[in-house]
């Protein structure tokens, strides 16, 4: 059998508390569409503790994965990073409607932030990993993640955002299914 670690146990119950919490909310939360919802909307309202302590144990999954890496390169450093910036986007909440203040910008940022980081660490990461199907599985997925990224950006910028909450979380998903995997 093999030896499991302490923190790659924590980082895979953070990851997994994450996927069940965000599905979970939209069964508690139907009064805000799938598709057009960020899921950083559900982080607001009735029910809101359950995400936001979803996006603080994602944000410490990516940095505990980061910590992990052995040895600590670019891609880990990247991956680390991802995680605080999940963490300061978990704090601070987003904006609603036409209100702008200074926490939802540092949300805004934070998140889109983690959305570039993540990719780019997890490809960073699987270049320096021994040839094999993980190898190939990993490049591909940050290759996925990183254009789910691109049309989010596209999305938010073009103020399009029928489909915004549809892609970020497939994005997400996909971000779950690599770091649950390292």
């Amino acid at each position: 059998m093999q030896n499991i670690n302490t923190k790659t146990l924590i980082a895979f119950a953070c990851a997994l508390y994450f996927l069940i919490a965000s599905i979970l909310i939209h069964f508690l939360r139907p009064d805000l569409g799938f598709i057009s919802e960020p899921l950083s909307r559900y982080a607001i309202g009735d029910f809101s503790i359950l995400l936001t302590i979803g996006f603080l144990a994602i944000g410490i999954c990516e940095i505990l994965v980061g910590i992990d890496c052995k040895p600590i390169m670019l891609g880990s450093i990247f991956l680390m990073l991802a995680g605080i910036c999940m963490l300061f986007g978990a704090m601070l909440k987003m904006d609603l409607g036409s209100t702008v203040s200074v926490h939802g910008q540092i949300h805004n940022c934070a998140a889109l932030s983690e959305f570039t980081l993540f990719p780019i660490a997890i490809f960073l990461i699987a270049a320096k990993m021994p040839r094999g199907k993980f190898k190939k599985y990993s490049i591909l997925t940050a290759i996925f993640t990183l254009g789910l990224m691109v049309t989010l950006v596209v999305l938010f910028y073009m103020n399009s955002m029928k489909f915004f909450g549809l892609v970020q979380k497939i994005n997400i998903i996909s971000d779950f299914r690599q770091v649950s995997t390292n």
